[in-house]
């Protein structure tokens, strides 16, 4: 009966070296994890930092083409707006004068 206790005692060293070694283990993965969990941020930092420069010059360029779009829609309309714009007072013209004969040959039915 006596060597059961020292086997108990052995038995017990064995445990607490075996949780001490496992503690390592457990703190090496840990450092390795989180050593891998940075780079992997940083790798992500960069790719996200060039997604956005690719998507920045990709704005930049369609806000070009649009304003040169918008700029040439409105020397159109303007073009469009001035041609409008004579053609009214040609057409002015023509309904002043159809008037102003229509009043003049009324007036020669009548006063006559």
């Amino acid at each position: 009966m006596a060597e059961l206790p020292d086997t108990q005692v052995s038995t017990k060293a064995d445990i607490e070296a075996s949780e001490h070694r496992l503690e390592l283990k457990i703190g090496a993965l840990k450092s390795d994890l989180e050593l891998q969990l940075s780079e992997l941020r940083s790798e992500l930092g960069l790719e996200m930092n060039g997604f956005r420069s690719e998507v920045g010059l990709e704005i930049r360029g369609l806000r070009s083409d649009m304003d040169l779009k918008i700029a040439d829609l409105k020397s159109q309309f303007q073009a469009d707006s001035a041609e409008t714009k004579s053609e009214m007072r040609v057409m002015r013209w023509m309904i002043g004068f159809t008037l102003a004969f229509q009043l003049a040959t009324f007036a020669k039915l009548f006063l006559h």
